[in-house]
């Protein structure tokens, strides 16, 4: 799925790096997907973030949230209300990340069966889009 989004403009991937070495990534678009939300949440401005990875050698560094923090920020500088995200489980499978996500203060939305895969729920989280002015100490983001 990642390696699909990479290099589509409709997908727009960032990068979180640590002394030129990639160590986690994220898609952040401020299109809405249809699939777990509805048109009035769709309608509002919004960051969704898909796909984000981090580097398993720096696994319990909080490069996750550290991510989720600089799209917190990157939706409020933008002027969007929302920091959105999903999910996808099947069964008991990847049920840990909604509650790790819940922890960092990610609210559910709602959980649906997928229309076209059986047995798999799509999650809908969100946050509101807050300024992390702490985060811009010590994180510097630029274009590549």
């Amino acid at each position: 799925m990642l390696a699909d989004q990479i290099g589509a403009e409709r997908w727009p991937v960032f990068v979180l790096t640590k002394d030129r070495r990639v160590v986690g990534m994220t898609t952040a678009t401020f299109t809405l997907p249809h699939l777990g939300w509805a048109e009035d949440e769709i309608a509002e401005p919004s960051v969704f973030l898909q796909t984000t990875v981090t580097d398993p050698g720096f696994a319990g560094g909080g490069l996750g949230v550290l991510i989720a923090c600089w799209a917190l920020d990157y939706a409020a500088v933008n002027g969007k209300l929302w920091t959105r995200r999903g999910v996808l489980t099947i069964g008991e499978e990847n049920l840990g990340l909604v509650r790790y996500y819940q922890l960092q203060g990610w609210r559910v939305v709602r959980a649906i069966s997928h229309p076209r895969k059986p047995g798999v729920t799509v999650w809908s989280l969100q946050r509101p889009a807050v300024p992390q002015s702490d985060l811009r100490e010590f994180v510097r983001w630029q274009p590549v």
